[in-house]
Formats: C-alpha cells, structure tokens, sequence
C-alpha cells in the first residue's frame, strides 16, 4: 500500500477518505493484539505534524496510542509522540461543541 496522503498538504485532504480510515483501522487491531483493553473512540485520526503522518488512537481519557505512517504505509507504533499530535481532552470538548452546539461545562 502507497502512502495516499505523499504530497498533500493537511488542508488539501479528505479526513474521512477510506484510505485514511484503512490505517485507523489497522491501528486498532494492533492496538488490541498488543494487549490494549481501552476501546478507541471514533474520532481517532490521521495527524499532520512537520511533514510526518501519524495516527492518533484516544478516548474520553486521552490518548492511548500513536502510530507513525511511513512512507511505505507500514505502521509503526510509537513509545513516545509528539506533543503537538496528542489530542487534548478540552480541545476535544470544544470542537463537540461547536459541532454540535452544546454548551461546555467544566
């Protein structure tokens, strides 16, 4: 499998293109093979950091996982991730909100 998003810029792509789902998905079949026992929420992603692709897995409770695309579509699952490709739990709260207009309560 080719690296569909090669050559593209973050803007540029479909975040609900299959291909892009194909490495969510597999990201969460390694989760589970490598012991995970969280689910992964939904809204698990493909990131854009410094020209890198990453695929982000989280829940309600964080981040559980990161794993990086390479080149050649292989998944490689990272101990340590960059800060910037990590979703935050209010970051994900506020983005809900707007899209479903709720209110934010902490």
């Amino acid at each position: 499998m080719t690296n569909p998003m090669k050559g593209q810029k973050a803007q540029d792509r479909n975040l609900n293109d299959p291909e892009e789902q194909e490495y969510v998905r597999r990201s969460i079949v390694d989760w589970f093979k490598c012991g995970g026992r969280e689910i992964p929420s939904n809204s698990s992603s493909v990131q854009e950091y410094k020209d890198r692709y990453y695929v982000e897995l989280h829940n309600v409770d964080g981040t559980l996982a990161v794993y990086r695309i390479h080149k050649n579509g292989i998944l490689k699952a990272l101990k340590r991730w960059p800060s910037e490709v990590e979703c935050t739990l209010d970051a994900m709260y506020k983005v809900a909100a707007k899209a479903k207009k709720l209110r934010v309560v902490h």
